[in-house]
């Protein structure tokens, strides 16, 4: 029993860090994604998303990103920012669809929310999203 349910553990969400990000000044809780493996899961497989949840994708550096939807049974939304938090573009993206989607410039953030928000709060590039967790710099090696 406790095999399984460290088994789904990653499918639910539980284990990853959460923080809470502020847009429009409404609260959104979303999990925090900073390695290439978390990076490459995102929220595949979910079959729900609750509208004040999602995840954050933290990146190293700042470059035009691209996103997909294989195994994303839900329709999402995905927020690009620069590194002050700034939406520097967003879209719309259609369930299980392998079609690429990128930003319009490089960012340093990306936001997926369940589909439907961009339009509920009406949304724009420019806008700001606050409470940005910080990046984490890669630990330089020690030289002996």
């Amino acid at each position: 029993m406790v095999f399984a349910f460290l088994f789904f553990l990653p499918l639910f969400g539980f284990g990853r860090e959460e923080v809470t990000l502020i847009l429009h000044h409404h609260r959104f809780i979303v999990e925090t994604a900073r390695t290439v493996s978390e990076w490459t899961e995102g929220l595949m497989h979910r079959k729900t998303l609750p509208p004040d949840r999602g995840m954050i994708f933290i990146f190293p550096d700042s470059q035009v990103r691209y996103f997909w939807m294989k195994d994303t049974p839900i329709p999402l939304d995905v927020l690009f920012l620069d590194e002050s938090g700034t939406i520097v573009s967003k879209r719309e993206m259609e369930p299980d669809s392998t079609k690429l989607v990128s930003s319009d410039k490089p960012c340093d953030y990306a936001i997926e929310l369940l589909g439907g928000t961009i339009k509920r709060f009406k949304i724009r590039a420019g806008e700001r999203v606050e409470r940005l967790p910080r990046r984490r710099l890669p630990e330089k090696s020690k030289r002996t």
